[in-house]
This record gives structure tokens, sequence and C-alpha cells, in this order.
């Protein structure tokens, strides 16, 4: 532990303007049941202000999707309660989707939404019995809402559908129907449509008459025979966003190719709205030249007499949930950045669906409509999400920019110099290749680093020749980027997968087998570890794969293996493992197409081997248990004893944000309310004030004592790294968004805010909220959790991009192992659920629902618990829940251990044993073994593991393949238990080894393959 006066905090990085937000979460209400209350012992305080500074979650935008059966918490108490009460039938099962701005109900069904007793013998009498609770579950509340019957109709199935009108006071609300749904039993399963809740005070007797009504309208379309052209008009409400004006619908039809409504208010008569109903409106098919001079097919959208780079065509797009041009569900959209940084993007458009002046913008929506259909015809995939996610494409990006570039939202392409590029667009192999590296986020989603970001390259590359194959038959290639590359230069290529070191490949030569494998530093310099450089060895195996059983069948056992078997940090042995399994899954162990992949990876020098493990579990901090919590009231910091007994307040400094502590629990870290670095021991002495500048917000103590992240309150983008041991140094990181191409970064971070490190040091995680381009060039902000390596500033995501309104934040690791996370989910509709998810296998598991309140989790000292905060808007309070076998799954025994408190934090005081388990922890194996090591391949360094039932003297000797002894490892007495010893092969030649543990009960033989 670093002396606490050794650090010099350079304040000069962190002045600036403060920024301000507003707590989106307060106003919300809910209820809690509350056990076990134990309190901090101070007056209990009701809600206060909390100061505008605290950053919390903003409100979901209104075009954002909501979830089923949430239940919008600021409806009028009738129709809430008749709502609660339809969810909580258990005997209905019913589903409930909303409105996008959550002000009503949309679709409500079930088995039965009637019970036994209301059900009727016929329709008409079922209608009657549901009418009054149509009414409230739909918050028509005023007498004179009406739902009029207009017609009845029974389908194919034997369904009969009653469509209904609503109306006030006789008069008919525009657009408002419902639809009543029975079965062919005559269960009424479903009602859907939109109604609105009217004003009682609503004006429904008009100032103007109908005739005048119709003569302003033929006016003001410069009419003048006001007696001859066809005319009528109807009385009717018009709902205007939050008004209701009485209103004339005056349609007009002076010509064959004209029909218009005019809507005029019936009180002043003013015209509020013209219409034409000569629909020119929706998909087209359409035509242009793309960069290679071919002429492209592809979906566009016509909207009056312009036509939008927006296909609707796919099986993804939802009618119901868009608004073209400007909200598109489930799309492909080509957007423009007019040679800029993005900020600002324009819609491509033409008056002719077969004429356009845009060659790239037709090659980007012709490729990205044939990587739809790629992943959707061969492997059943609905869009780069699965979920029929909108793909959005953005052309022309930067001045003579030499790539392109997906950044979790946008695939982007710049359109290249001429010389070393050419357009971006113009490739389909890179358009695929960029867009799997969504896929692969969405799937397997490996680390962006060393091996595993090799096969994130790897995979992309895959699939990108795959889609070209898939588009163009025979004249497809296994080069990568040869139509983009160096247009002066025949046959050139960024990656060629038949021969990854060839001539042709720019950019540097690949290695093809594992005897070239480059062990390059894992910094942004050095390519995160060789990335784009070792990805030509896999990508050698996919294509001896496709040789020997085509590539339809290699392609479908590949996206098996990213979907179902790989994992975050998947290493080139674990691929050859995951791609035998989906082999023999698909076609049998047995199989041609198993040997194929068997020989492959052979070929390349990936050899069979024990696939990798979860990382190592460290051992516990051993001492003694304490929650730090913070008095919701006067913000004081307190130490509290497992049994609440002892309750000790440690700093009367009013704490801004969640504290952080040092691995040991020695010392406590917060930003106080000035913006000021505070340091406490966790016994309440030798507290400071490490600067007086004002300038800070949050603070993170790295484990080995080496470092202080910290964030600024002024919205600079930026994580200041304090040296513990350098006292004098101070780094900055820019955030960006993560991309997957080198050079590349999509700077859309405002602020960080929940910092949290890995155990070794190594990586910080944290929470940062972002604004970036919508398709209109309007802005979006959300929260998401990203990986920031300390080493060079490269930023990880942590989980795929999300849907539009929902945030993820306040993330923590496991006390004792960096796999493990719990963080906040806020849903579209603001409801938050803390989530544990295991980052290696990708397995998400529910902690706790927690209503409207951030949860700020934490982990026990042991990961068998959670604790964290809840508030109902009145009242705050620290509960604890218990965690399942899996270590992210709440095992539901929630209980409220404090109450007046926030900021929970669960800290051990005490010092973390080397060894990796305790004596009496140990479990005896059953049997010798000797397992394969880790990581295989290596490069120098590997750990050999082996297990021995009983007490007994061993050696463990390694050999090269002509059976010579090269080095002793171990030779001594061991006791029975699991052992596992770090082999150094520095000073031996690459090559294949042995290594053999030999024992009074028998000999073990491994092989492993040391390359340089």
């Amino acid at each position: 532990m670093k002396h606490v006066t050794a650090i010099l905090l350079l304040c000069a990085f962190l002045s600036g303007t403060a920024f301000s937000s507003t707590n989106a979460l307060t106003d919300k209400k809910n209820t809690r049941p509350v056990a076990n209350d134990k309190t901090i012992g101070i007056e209990q305080a009701k809600l206060k202000t909390i100061s505008e500074k605290i950053s919390q979650f903003r409100n979901a935008p209104k075009t954002a999707k909501r979830q089923k059966n949430t239940i919008n918490y600021q409806l009028p108490a009738a129709q809430k309660q008749a709502l609660i009460e339809l969810i909580r039938d258990p005997n209905r099962n019913i589903q409930i989707e909303w409105s996008q701005d959550g002000s009503s109900p949309i679709f409500i069904e079930a088995e039965n939404l009637l019970s036994d007793e209301m059900s009727g013998n016929t329709i008409n009498q079922s209608l009657n019995a549901f009418a009054p609770r149509a009414k409230r579950l739909l918050g028509l509340e005023n007498q004179d809402d009406k739902l009029v019957f207009v017609k009845q109709q029974t389908d194919a199935l034997g369904m009969t559908h009653v469509r209904m009108h609503q109306s006030f006071a006789n008069v008919p609300v525009y657009g408002r129907d419902l639809y009543y749904h029975f079965d062919k039993d005559n269960k009424l399963v479903g009602i859907n449509g939109r109604t609105t809740p009217l004003p009682k005070s609503l004006d429904i007797q008009p100032s103007v008459t109908a005739r005048n009504a119709e003569i302003q309208a033929i006016q003001y379309l410069g009419l003048k025979d006001t007696d001859s052209v066809p005319v009528q008009s109807r009385l009717v409400i018009y709902p205007m966003q939050d008004e209701f004006p009485l209103t004339y619908i005056v349609n007009v039809k002076p010509t064959l190719a004209e029909n218009w409504d005019i809507v005029i208010d019936a009180h002043s008569g003013n015209v509020l709205k013209k219409i034409n109903r000569i629909c020119y409106d929706g998909a087209v098919n359409a035509s242009g030249m793309d960069l290679q001079g071919n002429t492209r097919n592809f979906g566009a959208y016509q909207i009056g007499s312009d036509h939008y780079l927006i296909d609707t065509s796919k099986p993804m797009y939802n009618a119901g949930q868009s608004q073209l041009p400007d909200n598109v569900e489930g799309g492909i959209v080509v957007l423009d950045a007019q040679n800029g940084d993005g900020s600002q993007l324009y819609y491509n458009t033409s008056t002719n669906a077969n004429s356009w002046s845009v060659p790239n913008a037709i090659s980007a929506i012709a490729n990205g409509g044939v990587v739809y259909d790629y992943y959707r015809n061969i492997h059943n995939r609905n869009s780069i999400d699965g979920k029929g996610g909108t793909m959005y494409i953005v052309v022309n990006f930067d001045n003579n920019y030499n790539n392109a570039f997906w950044n979790g939202q946008f695939m982007v392409f710049g359109n290249g110099d001429s010389q070393q590029f050419s357009d971006l667009a113009g490739a389909l192999d890179v358009t695929a290749h960029e867009m799997s590296h969504g896929v692969i986020e969405h799937t397997a989603n490996l680390i962006y680093e060393e091996q595993s970001g090799a096969l994130n390259e790897s995979f992309a590359d895959v699939f990108g020749v795959a889609a070209e194959f898939y588009h163009e038959g025979a004249n497809g290639d296994w080069l990568v980027g040869e139509d983009v590359t160096t247009p002066s230069i025949a046959n050139d290529a960024l990656r060629d997968m038949i021969q990854p070191d060839g001539p042709n490949v720019g950019g540097g030569q690949q290695p093809g087998h594992m005897n070239q494998y480059q062990n390059l530093p894992n910094t942004e310099d050095g390519d995160n570890g060789g990335v784009h450089v070792n990805s030509g060895i896999p990508n050698r195996a996919f294509y001896q794969v496709a040789l020997n059983i085509g590539i339809e069948k290699a392609e479908k056992i590949y996206y098996r293996a990213l979907s179902v078997y790989l994992t975050r940090s998947s290493q080139f042995i674990d691929a050859r493992i995951a791609i035998l399994k989906s082999a023999s899954d698909l076609y049998g162990e047995n199989s041609t197409e198993y040997q194929a992949v068997q020989n492959a990876f052979d070929t390349v020098g990936i050899l069979d081997g024990e696939g990798s493990t979860l990382p190592d579990i460290e051992p516990q901090v051993q001492g003694i248990d304490w929650i730090l919590a913070v008095d919701s009231g006067t913000r004081a910091l307190y130490r509290i004893s497992l049994d609440a007994e002892t309750i000790e307040m440690i700093s009367a400094s009013p704490v801004l944000n969640k504290p952080s502590i040092t691995d040991d629990g020695e010392f406590v870290l917060f930003v106080d309310y000035d913006y000021n670095p505070r340091i406490v021991a966790i016994d309440g002495s030798a507290e400071q004030q490490l600067d007086d500048s004002g300038t800070f917000w949050n603070l993170a103590y790295s484990p080995n004592g080496n470092y202080i992240a910290a964030t600024s309150n002024v919205a600079d983008g930026l994580i200041y790294l304090f040296d513990m041991v350098n006292t004098d140094n101070v780094y900055q990181y820019p955030l960006y968004a993560q991309t997957y191409t080198e050079g590349a970064q999509s700077s859309t971070v405002l602020y960080a805010d929940a910092m949290d490190w890995t155990l070794d040091s190594q990586y910080l995680v944290y929470d940062a909220y972002n604004i970036a381009a919508t398709a209109t060039g309007d802005t979006l902000d959300y929260w998401d959790i990203n990986f920031l390596r300390i080493a060079d500033g490269t930023v990880i995501r942590a989980f795929p991009p999300q849907d539009i309104g929902v945030n993820l934040g306040n993330p923590v690791l496991a006390s004792n192992n960096d796999y493990i996370m719990a963080f906040d989910f806020v849903d579209a509709n603001g409801e938050v659920t803390a989530y544990g998810a295991n980052l290696e296998t990708g397995d998400v598991g529910v902690i706790t629902r927690n209503g409207y309140a951030i949860s700020r989790p934490d982990f026990s000292s042991d990961d068998s618990a959670v604790i964290y905060e809840y508030t109902d808007g009145n009242n705050y309070g620290v509960f604890v829940a218990s965690l399942l076998t899996d270590g992210i799954t709440g095992a539901g025994d929630d209980f409220q251990f404090l109450t007046g408190a926030i900021y929970p934090l669960w800290v051990t005081r005490g010092t973390r044993p080397e060894t990796a388990v305790e004596e009496n922890d140990i479990k005896i194996p059953t049997a010798l073994t000797l397992h394969q090591n880790y990581p295989n391949p290596f490069n120098p360094e590997t750990t050999i593991r082996f297990d021995l039932p009983e007490n007994m003297n061993v050696r463990l000797d390694v050999y090269n393949v002509l059976g010579r002894n090269v080095m002793s490892v171990a030779d001594g007495f061991y006791t029975a238990g699991s052992h596992q010893i770090k082999f150094n092969g520095q000073d031996l030649p690459s090559g294949i080894y042995y290594y053999r543990l030999t024992t009074p009960m028998g000999t073990e033989t491994q092989k492993m393959l040391l390359l340089k």
C-alpha cells in the first residue's frame, strides 16, 4: 500500500466549467416489501432535492420501445389500478404492449380476458360485459366516452373480430379505433387499437356551420366555383398532440388527380391541416449504378415526390413501429456524412427511383441488403443484432478517408484517396466484414486483443467472403477488399485467405501457420497483440475446411461455433474445439466434415488439446467484513458490521458519489460535495483532503495500490490516471466508442461516471454517457459500459449495443474474479433491473428488479451475494440479495439491511492470501490426472496442472520430440490435492514438447506447443 501522502494530484488537468444533470428517476413511484429493518441510527428524512450535479440516466426518447407488461406509474389512478389487476390475474396469462410514448396500452392479449362468470353465451353479451372494464383499461373515464360498433367479421381461422370507434358525446374521435378479438370458441382473447382520454370540459358545439367550413376549404385550395366542386364534410374531434380541437374534415376532389382533406377548426374557422389523399408514400422497387458500374436493384421508400435510400423490403421491417423517414424500425438506411466527421448526417434522395447520382450510396444499400439476405437465408439470423434491428450505413465519412469501420451503431465508409484505396463502400466483402463485427458482438463478443481478437477479425473475414460467394457464386474469391485496395495494382487485397503470407496482401504479410505466429505487444501500436496479423492463421484454416467440404457446409459449422460455443476470451485452441463440436453436432463425429475441420487446423498448426478454462478465482481477502454506506440525508459516511450491531460514522464530510476502497480495505476514497477528493482510514482516522481544486467527480483506487483513476466534474470525455509510484505522472485517456479498424475511433462519449478495476490493475471498467447522431442527424443519448486498457488507452466494449432507450451503468466486478460483473440495466420505460453477467460465457442473470431506482450493486467479499440500494421516491434503503451458484442470478431472498442509506460497499479489512485456496477448502481428487497446459500454444510461459488423490513423490519432466529430457520441472513430495506449476520455455526453441508426470501410481503424458 502506497502511503497516502504520496498522492500528488495535478489539478490543472481537471479544470473547466461544471455541467449539470437532473435525476430523471427520483420522481417515479414504486413499492417494495421491507423486512429485517435496520437503521443507520440517525433521524429518517423524506426525499430531499439531490444536487443537480448528481448524474443519472436520462429519460428515454419518446420513440423508444417498451417492455411488455410494464406499468407507467404516471397514468391516472383508476387506469393504473385496472391494468395492475389485469396483470396480476394468475389465470389469464396477460400480455400488454404499449404505445411508444407509454401513454396507453395498444394491444392486450390473454387466453381469455373475461372471467368465466363474466363470459356471455354470445359475442354481444361478452362485449357488453367487458365494456366497462375496457374503458377503465384505456383510461376512458368520462361519461361521454363511448366505443361505438363499426363492423364484425369472421376470418378463415374461425376467429371473430369486432371493430369499435371512439366517440365523445356522440362526436367521432378521428383515427381512434379499437378491435375486439374472439377465438373460435367465442373467448375474448385480445383487444388492440388506439384510443385517447379526452378532457371533460371539451366543447363539442361548433361555432362554424358545415357549409361555411366547406366554402373555407374550397377557397383555401384556390378554387373559385364553390358550388360545382365535389365536397363533403364531417364533424370530428381531431387529436393533435395534447390538444383536441373540434373540427370539420372537409374532403375536396376538384380533379381526378386531387383528393384533399382540409381540417378546419369548428370554433375559429382556421385551417389546421391540409392532407393530400392521393397516396404516393410507400416502399418502391429502385435501381441505380454502383461504384463498379453495375446496375443494382434494391428497395427505396417514396414520400411524396422524393425517394429515400431506405430499404423497407426486408422481413425485419416493422411498419407499425416506423415513422419514415425519421424513425425506421427494421430497415436499411443509407446516410451521407458529406465528407464531415459524422456529427451531421444527411439523407440520400432522388425524384426518380431509378436514377441516382450517388454510386457509393447505391453500393452501400445494395451490399447492405446482400449482407442482410445472407444472414437471414443462410443462418436464419434477422439482421445484425438478430432481432430485426435497423442497419444504418454512412458514406463519405471524412475527406479521402482510407478506411471503413463498425462503431456499434453505424457501418461507416470513407471514400478513399484513389491511391491506397478507392471508395470503401464499393466492396461487398468489406461491408460484410464490418457488419459481421456487429454479429460477433451479439454472439461470442470476442475480446478484441491477442488470440481472441484475431479470432474476432478472422470470423469477420470468414463471413465477409462467405457473403461474397453467396451473392456472386463461382465468381466469388478468397481475397478480402480486392475491389477497393490500391486501384492501380491488379489483384491486390487487404487479406488472402488461401495464402495469408502471399505477395498480394497489403499492409504487411500475415502468418499462415502457428510457427509464424507473431507475439506483438498488446497495445494499440502492437495491433492489440496482432489481431489483424495473426488472424491469417484461422483464416487459412477456414479456407482448408471449405476446400474439402464446400463453403456452404463450412459457413454453417463456423456460424454455429460462433453463436453457440465460443466465449469472450476464446483462444485458437478453443476455436478448434468449438468448430469441431459444431461439425459433430451438424454432421456427426465420424463424418467427412468433422475430419475436414480436424485436418484444416492440423495444417495451420493449431493442434489438438484441452481448451481454455475460465480464469482463476483469486482467494478472497481474509479479515473483518464491514458494510460502508452513506446517510441519505446528511451524506455522512458510515461503517456497519454485518450484524448491524456496530454503526460508526467514519467521515462527516458529505459524500458526492459512491466511494472506492483499497483492496485490503484499509482506506476509503471519495469525492465530497465541494468536488474535492478525500481519503480516510476505515476506522475513521487520518482523514485528508487530497486537493482543493473543486474539479473532481469520481475516484477508483487500483487493487495493486499503484493508480487512482478519476473523472472530472466537467464533460471532457476523459478518464485521468494518477501514478502513485511515479507521482509526477498524470495520464489522460480520451474515451470513444470501440471500432474494429486500426486508427478508426468514434468519439461519442461526453463523460464517464462509475468505475471499477480488474484484480490485476490492468483494466478499468466504467460507464459512459454518450451522445451520437441518429438517422435524422438529431442526437441520441445513452449510457454504456466499457473496459479501458491502461497500457495504451484502448477501449473495449463490454456488451453489444442496446436498443434505443436502453441504458447500462454502474458496473462492478466480482470481488475475486474479473469475468463476473453486476450492473444496472435501465429499460426504455426507465425501469431498472440489476443484472449479473458472466463475461466469458455471455450468460446473464437477474439479480433483482429494482423498480425505478438505480441499484449501484456491489459484491460480497466471497461473491455469494450482492448488496444494493433502493428508493421508492420517499425513503432510501440498502438491500442484500443472495446469488445462486452461477454467481449472476439472485436467489429471490432479498431483505432490507439498512434504512436511510445509499451507496453501499461491502469491504473486508484484511489481506488477500497468495495461495489459490485455503487448506480446509481443498477437495481431494479421486484420480491421478495430468491436465492439458494452458495456454497452449504458449510463448514463453504456460501453466501445468496435476491432481493427486493421495500424498506421494512425483516427478514432472519435459521432453522434446526426440524423447530427450530438456528440463525437470518438479521432483519431490507433494500432498494430495490439485497443484499447478509455471513452466517457462524462454531458453527452448519453438516446437512440440511432451511433459510427463511420474508417480508411484503410474505415469501421465501430455503434448504442448511452444511458439516464439
